[in-house]
């Protein structure tokens, strides 16, 4: 066991362990305990292994999005699709990260698949919808035209966390109202 007085060295210590032990051995083992973590776990945990999975993302993007994320983001339980949501918020707090992940995170929106859709509005929900809120209500609104049942909760929470960064931001408030005006003028669509 490892404790750091120091969280912000966390991710270079991933990436050290990622980087310096390139056997694939290693690899599938940290993938594993990682998929796994996350799973009847306590929430610090689940958040730390989240993180970790978000700079591994950093790392090598493809391997992890398809060895973990993608599991984490269709899993049955609420909490480990929280987790993905976590997750894929950590790589676009550096720019070159943005456009990927939202593109990303476009296709989780529009796929026929409500586990990936709810995964994709908790992720706006968060820090990430409130730096990128037009693409964020512009997903927000595939997901609403499902119209499935299972995201009416998480978009509720989502769209509501947008609005309040709102009390801050002006600009911001008034576009979740003029989204939500949009998307109900056309009572049958959305």
């Amino acid at each position: 066991i490892v404790e750091l007085d120091d969280p912000s060295l966390s991710p270079v210590i991933v990436k050290y362990y990622w980087d310096e032990f390139k056997f694939d051995t290693f690899h599938e083992l940290l993938i594993r305990w990682l998929r796994d973590s996350v799973e009847n776990t306590p929430f610090q945990m689940r958040v730390r292994a989240a993180v970790a999975v978000g700079e591994l993302l950093k790392i090598d993007f493809r391997s992890i999005e398809l060895a973990i994320l993608n599991n984490w983001a269709t899993s049955s339980n609420p909490t480990t699709r929280a987790s993905a949501a976590i997750a894929i918020s950590i790589p676009p707090l550096e720019d070159e990260w943005s456009p990927q992940i939202l593109k990303l995170l476009h296709y989780w929106s529009t796929v026929n698949n409500w586990r990936f859709c709810w995964t994709a509005a908790a992720a706006y929900g968060g820090p990430l919808g409130q730096r990128f809120p037009v693409e964020a209500l512009k997903d927000l609104k595939h997901i609403a035209k499902t119209g499935d049942m299972r995201l009416i909760g998480v978009l509720t929470q989502s769209i509501s966390n947008l609005f309040d960064e709102g009390e801050t931001n002006k600009d911001k408030k008034e576009k979740v109202l003029d989204s939500l005006v949009d998307w109900t003028e056309k009572h049958k669509e959305v």
